[in-house]
């Protein structure tokens, strides 16, 4: 019953909320221009993609089932190190710095890509919900690469929330990750693991939220400052 009164609803939640975020997102870009909000819409594109192949998982069966969901894995392989670029657009990094993160990323979404073709799933049947999970031991080379993955993209981002903090006092970006960090950690912690996926979500619904609120106050901020300077100049 918890399928129909928790876990369902909340999928379709999390989609609406991506689905505003996208819109109001786009709406930005097309004022802005920002280069980041492309790769901020891949990455929600690849969270809905995620979601909705779950809730309509029922519809299908068989290689077709089994199909989108490796997708799932293959996305989610490829889109999690962007969060890494996330954090070097707020660094402002530049020069030898933004290559060298630049690189990582790159490297992160191959071998994430590679993970997610090769890694075994099992089936998973809760009521009318139908997904693949992984079908690795803990300690398997696949699991590591996903474990780390995942753990390392939002330490990352957390760390430079905490310089940001600290440097301008702005604390979105900071809450995005550690609030994916918190709702990760929940179902591990209270010995709950078939909660994960939904706890994870809950997660990344808040990670995505911040993460426009932050794109957005300093995409303004640029543009306030680009505005003195141009009053400065006309000063001058």
């Amino acid at each position: 019953m918890r399928e129909y009164f928790l876990d369902i609803p909340s999928i379709i939640i999390g989609i609406i909320i991506y689905s505003i975020i996208s819109k109001l997102t786009i709406s930005y870009y097309l004022n802005n221009k920002d280069i980041i909000l492309i790769f901020f819409l891949i990455e929600i594109f690849g969270l809905i993609y995620d979601g909705a192949i779950i809730l309509l998982g029922f519809l299908m069966s068989g290689g077709i089932l089994l199909f989108f969901n490796r997708l799932r894995f293959i996305l989610h392989g490829i889109l999690v190190p962007l969060l890494i670029l996330f954090s070097a657009y707020a660094l402002k990094s530049t020069g030898r710095v933004f290559s060298v993160q630049l690189i990582i990323l790159i490297i992160l979404s191959i071998i994430g890509m590679i993970a997610g073709i090769i890694a075994k799933l099992k089936l998973v049947e809760d009521a009318v919900l139908k997904r693949y999970t992984f079908n690795e031991d803990k300690t398997s080379l696949i699991m590591i690469i996903f474990n780390v993955m995942n753990i390392g993209s939002v330490l990352y981002m957390i760390v430079v929330g905490v310089l940001l903090l600290i440097r301008s006092k702005e604390y979105y970006f900071f809450l995005a990750g550690i609030f994916m960090l918190i709702f990760s950690a929940i179902g591990p912690a209270i010995g709950k693991i078939e909660l994960n996926y939904l706890l994870s979500m809950y997660g990344e619904v808040l990670m995505v939220v911040f993460l426009y609120l932050f794109f957005k106050n300093n995409g303004e901020e640029n543009i306030n400052l680009n505005h003195l300077d141009g009053k400065s100049e006309k000063i001058i």
